[in-house]
């Protein structure tokens, strides 16, 4: 796994994590935390239990995700969604993703429209 940019509890055995993609991309190279081209790379939402392991990955989103910054999940929110918000790089911009608890569907999509490179 990459560099950690965030983590929610949801429960003691389910830990919902931002990494910056897989630290050994087969056949690209390491990510880098200065946004430049990560080709490969992938598991950027990944869900671990509480000795570490992954459970899940949220791998379908990976075309929109680069550099989580922080997971959220709300004590008030009843259906624990998960929010991401995103620093950006390698053709992400800056944006607040809210997901489904698991990680199914993507509820909201706040990022600008016109960005400035």
């Amino acid at each position: 796994m990459g560099e950690l940019g965030g983590g929610a509890v949801d429960h003691p055995d389910r830990i919902i994590v931002g990494a910056w993609g897989d630290r050994e991309v087969p056949g690209g190279g390491s990510p880098d935390v200065d946004g430049t081209e990560r080709p490969g790379c992938t598991n950027y939402i990944v869900v671990v239990d509480a000795d570490g392991n992954v459970t899940e990955r949220w791998t379908r989103w990976d075309s929109i995700v680069n550099n989580p910054h922080h997971v959220y999940i709300s004590p008030y929110d009843s259906e624990r969604h998960v929010w991401v918000v995103e620093i950006g790089g390698s053709g992400v911009h800056e944006q607040i993703l809210k997901f489904t608890k698991d990680g199914s569907r993507l509820v909201m999509h706040l990022r600008d429209p016109n960005p400035q490179e």
